[in-house]
Order: C-alpha cells, then structure tokens, then sequence
C-alpha cells in the first residue's frame, strides 16, 4: 500500500514494485484520502467516513472499491465502491475513545492499492448530575461533598453499563456511566476539584 501525505503528484512511470516477490509494472500510482463528516463524535452517532481517492500523473479516474476498517477494535466496518474517485460509508457502530480507522483502496488494472488512516474520536456526551451519593451530609464551607453525574449518547440514552467509581483523574474510562468527584464548598462561591 503507498500513501502519499503532500498534494503532490509523485511518478511512478517506468518504476517497479514488487509484491510478494512478483515484479508489479506500475504505470500508475493512487493516493487515498480520508475525512469525517463530525470528528469528534458522541457515542452512537452516525459518522460518514468519505474517501477520494487521486490518480498521479495521470487522468484517467481509478475505479473499484474501498474497505474502511477500525484498527483499534479490529471491526470490519464495510466496503463502498468507487464513483468519480469518491466512496462513502456512514456507521453509527464506533466505540467511546479514540478509533483508528484505515481505509484500503483495493486498486484496479491501472492504480495501484493505497490507503488513507484517521483517527476518528468518540465521546459520551453529558447528561446532568444525579442526587448526591450521601442524602445526611451536612454542607459546610471547606467540606468536601461527592456527587456523580450521568453519561449518554448520541440519543440522550443513559449509557447502562455498571457504575465504577474513580478518583478525580480528569479523563473519563470506557464503560462508564457515572463519576465522582469532588465539589468543594467555599463561603463566596462553589469550585469543583477534578
């Protein structure tokens, strides 16, 4: 696979590769592109992954298809064929953190295989604070008081997984779907610690 990071052409004519020790002429080679239609997302969030992808030194259109998979949680995400040197594929399915997703051009009689990578993000969304964990606390200026807030997706759904609770670390854990923290009371006005 060839990918080519600058907008510019780059020759391959008279150039050979090799494959799997089999000498492959190489008239023509590809550039493969990837963008987001949102980045970051929120967790269940449909996501249109586009892919263009450019002929060098050449201008003829390459055609055949694209597979978009996700590296980071090793799922096949689908398949799109090329039309006007464009394929695109929307999937709402991308897991809560950081998802690398590889796009694979599979090449035709004229290009040559190539691929584009993106890291596409995805988070929970906010979805307001719940009772306090200790109903009998008593508020007082210099008290420290914990409280839990709930996480959802994309749909305002309650992300159900079991509730974990964690020290004040300033990034939330997968699968979490409440969190603690601290809110310290102070005689002019409320601050929270993460």
């Amino acid at each position: 696979m060839i990918q080519n990071l600058t907008p510019n052409p780059i020759s391959a004519v008279g150039n050979t590769f090799e494959s799997g020790g089999i000498v492959l002429p190489a008239p023509t080679l590809s550039f493969t592109g990837l963008t987001s239609s949102v980045n970051p997302s929120t967790l269940n969030q449909t996501v249109t992954l586009t892919v263009t992808v450019r002929p060098d030194g050449s201008s003829t259109i390459p055609s055949g298809s694209v597979d978009f998979f996700d590296t980071t949680t090793n799922t096949d995400l689908g398949s799109a064929s090329l039309s006007g040197g464009n394929a695109s594929l929307s999937t709402s399915a991308l897991a809560a953190g950081n998802n690398v997703i590889q796009a694979s051009y599979s090449g035709d009689s004229t290009f040559l295989p190539s691929l584009a990578i993106l890291t596409q993000q995805v988070h929970y969304a906010f979805g307001g604070f719940l009772a306090p964990l200790n109903q009998g606390l008593a508020f007082a200026a210099g008290r420290t008081v914990p409280i839990k807030f709930q996480l959802t997706d994309y749909n305002k759904d309650f992300i159900s997984q079991p509730e974990r609770r964690h020290r004040a670390s300033g990034r939330l854990p997968r699968r979490q779907h409440a969190r603690h923290f601290r809110a310290s009371l102070r005689r002019d006005r409320q601050s929270i610690r993460w």
